[in-house]
């Protein structure tokens, strides 16, 4: 009852516990370090911490959600028992949970920060935002619509996250160039080498066909081949292009080429109706056009870092 705490390092609280009892046993609390906590539980254990710990890093849960570890191995298999997900769905959002930083899965109300920088837990919250304001998709999509629709999520992803660290920067046409020379002629590449080089391969090919709609030239090529590939490089490419369309929609945004109003429609956009989002994609870009050509590292080793 009442016992002191002196704390170097995290105190992490991730579950909520009984406030009452938080009360009775701790007295003061001595920390140089970070606190972890939920909202319910932060008005007590805020007011144990002594005046010298008034620095400490403080990262409190909103009220009514939780938070999930490495540690927490049951999470998904517990949306399959409460029949949230068919086993086969779990399936296939493990494998997309190993290639996507962040995701929010709208019908369990989960977002997943697969790094944990400020840069990405703010890409985090806007999908889950973007997640919440949209319709939910149930009917099956089109391929061309899906590639746009997961394209203008990413973008406006980007863009938010943007608000928090306007440093964050994707990507280069130039530097997905110089990493499609680099490996284009290699006989030995590892998975991770021939994802990046099938991306690349993609972006510069969408590039290409996007400047040429921009300029009303006739298109030709075989753009169609993007729409449909496998799931590794769909996420890859649609992650690619749509940072990159988000640098350009912030960069407009400030120079007062792209009215935010413009951006906060697309937040509302049914994105996975037929065209909406290819049409959406083209009228932000042309808006937003030109922009200033960003750099940065691969999104496969880390991507995409605040500096």
């Amino acid at each position: 009852e009442g016992s002191q705490f002196a704390v170097i390092g995290k105190v992490l609280v991730p579950k909520v516990v009984d406030n009452e009892m938080l009360s009775r046993k701790i007295g003061k609390l001595h920390l140089v370090g970070s606190l972890l906590c939920h909202e319910e539980n932060s008005q007590v254990l805020l007011s144990r911490l002594e005046e010298k710990a008034g620095t400490a890093k403080k990262t409190i849960i909103p009220a009514g959600f939780e938070l999930a570890t490495a540690a927490d191995l049951d999470l998904l298999e517990n949306l399959v028992t409460r029949g949230i997900y068919s086993e086969t769905e779990m399936n296939a959002l493990k494998s997309y949970m190993q290639l996507s930083e962040t995701a929010f899965f709208v019908r369990a109300n989960v977002l997943y920060l697969g790094n944990l920088s400020v840069s990405h837990a703010a890409e985090g919250a806007m999908k889950y935002i973007l997640g919440i304001l949209r319709p939910m998709r149930v009917a099956p999509v089109a391929a061309r619509d899906d590639f746009y629709a997961r394209i203008m999520l990413e973008a406006l992803a980007f863009f938010g996250s943007k608000v928090i660290n306007p440093r964050r920067k994707p990507r280069s046409l130039e530097e997905w160039q110089e990493l499609f020379e680099s490996l284009r002629h290699k006989r030995r590449l590892s998975a991770p080498q021939q994802l990046d080089r099938d991306i690349a391969q993609g972006y510069i090919a969408h590039d290409l066909y996007a400047r040429r709609v921009l300029e009303g030239s006739k298109v030709e090529g075989g753009t169609r081949a993007l729409f449909g590939q496998g799931t590794a490089a769909h996420v890859g490419l649609t992650r690619a292009i749509g940072r990159s369309l988000g640098y350009l929609l912030f960069e407009a945004v400030n120079a007062e080429r792209l009215p935010l109003e413009t951006v906060r429609g697309a937040i509302f956009d049914n994105l996975f109706q037929h065209d909406v989002a290819r049409k959406r994609y083209f009228e932000v870009l042309k808006l937003a056009t030109p922009g200033v050509e960003p750099q940065a590292r691969p999104w496969t080793s880390n991507a995409d870092e605040e500096e």
